[in-house]
């Protein structure tokens, strides 16, 4: 019988090692997903969830100060797009992403910004911020 205990414990020590280390990788990741307010979702067929692209629009509030505009077609956004896991049900009814309100009472000059994306109610957005760069010009109004 102790013949057959310490057979391989090269072996044996080498899986128990790989396998407290596995556990303070996974211990780490949930640390790390706890501490930006991350869910991470584990894939599962039973919950019948799809994932599909959706445009993101840019949530502009405001308008620049006097003899200032803001070119609305020239606003680029980058991705323009953003992948959103959930229900069928759920993706449904979401046409576009939007971003969180970008105030542009103050803009005199073209900027680029990293605005976050606004969340939606039963879904998982892939993307938390998107670069935003919103071109102003000098003229009248």
């Amino acid at each position: 019988m102790n013949n057959s205990i310490l057979r391989n414990v090269a072996l044996k020590l080498l899986s128990l090692l790989l396998a407290v280390l596995a556990w303070i990788y996974v211990d780490n990741e949930i640390s790390k997903s706890k501490e930006k307010n991350k869910v991470t979702v584990i894939w599962d067929k039973e919950w019948n969830l799809e994932i599909r692209d959706f445009p993101v629009k840019a949530n502009i509030k405001g308008n620049p100060p006097l003899g200032y505009n803001i070119l609305e077609s020239r606003i680029i956004i980058s991705p323009e797009s953003c992948s959103v896991v959930g229900k069928k049900s759920a993706l449904d009814n979401i046409e576009f992403i939007e971003t969180e309100p970008i105030d542009v009472r103050k803009l005199i000059k073209s900027v680029t910004l990293n605005v976050s994306l606004r969340p939606l109610s039963n879904v998982s957005i892939t993307k938390e911020e998107v670069e935003v760069i919103i071109p102003v010009e000098k003229g009248g109004r």
